[in-house]
């Protein structure tokens, strides 16, 4: 899970630099940015390998969105 956490922290950044033409020297944005399409790929990934139910990603989707 840690691998999954990292990634989609990773994810976010690049997207957020590729949309805001930034550089690495001021991350921290990403995150205030990214956090949701994070944890919603954090969501999905753990649904994708079996980790959490269906039923659960749906709850915490609706929770986040």
């Amino acid at each position: 899970m840690e691998n999954i956490v990292k990634e989609a922290i990773k994810q976010s950044w690049d997207s957020f630099q590729l949309e805001n033409h930034t550089s690495s020297e001021n991350g921290h944005p990403a995150h205030d940015y990214g956090w949701q399409e994070g944890y919603e790929w954090i969501l999905t990934e753990l649904a994708i390998k079996k980790k959490i139910s269906e039923k659960d990603l749906n709850k915490y989707m609706k929770m986040i969105g």
